[in-house]
């Protein structure tokens, strides 16, 4: 979740993470457009992506439920 704050910044933003934790963000990021890899605990995003909405059918996971309305906002041609 730490590497959202890369969309906004220019470059790269490394993320470390020392333990591993859920992926739901990469996972929802990458299908909507952004460059983001995660490598044995390293989560490189390029900022500034360009995120593209599309239709996902989400599982019966809370979290991705939250975060899909607010990558959803982060969309350019949102309608409110």
């Amino acid at each position: 979740m730490r590497a959202v704050r890369g969309l906004f910044a220019e470059g790269q933003t490394i993320v470390r993470e020392p333990v591993r934790s859920r992926d739901h963000t990469e996972i929802a990021l990458r299908e909507f457009g952004a460059d983001i890899k995660a490598i044995k605990g390293v989560i490189t995003l390029e900022g500034r992506p360009t995120l593209t909405g599309r239709e996902l059918i989400v599982p019966k996971r809370p979290f991705l439920g939250r975060l899909l309305p607010v990558a959803g906002y982060w969309c350019p041609g949102r309608i409110w």
